[in-house]
Formats: structure tokens, sequence, C-alpha cells
């Protein structure tokens, strides 16, 4: 990838990481916090904010090891 490229993917990753931190749901996943709803049941919202995390983890790392 040319650096400008690296850049651009950079920048939308952060953007990605500040959008999730903005949010309520996803910014308690991506700290680690545990949420689960009353009963111990755990509510759809958290159940799709943990695949959301995760993916932007793992473009994370894809990121840096592209540099």
């Amino acid at each position: 990838m040319e650096k400008r490229e690296i850049s651009s993917v950079e920048f939308l990753i952060e953007k990605i990481k500040q959008k999730i931190s903005n949010d309520d749901i996803l910014g308690n996943i991506l700290n680690g916090e545990i949420l689960t709803i009353r009963d111990g049941c755990e509510d759809w919202e958290i159940e799709c904010g943990r695949n959301i995390v995760d993916i932007y983890k793992k473009l994370s790392k894809l990121v840096e090891k592209i540099r």
C-alpha cells in the first residue's frame, strides 16, 4: 500500500474509534466493561455492539501489520 493510502486507512480507523468511544454501549464494551441486562440476559444491542467492537479491533490489528 502507498503511504497516502495507509494514512487514509489510519484516519478512518481513528474515526471509527471515536464513534465507538462516543457511544455509551460501544464505549463500555471497548473499555472492557461487562454489560448485561437484568436477570443475566444479554440484550441484542449489546451482542451487536460486541461484534462491532471485535471487528474494529481486528481491523486495527490489520492496519498495524500493513504499516
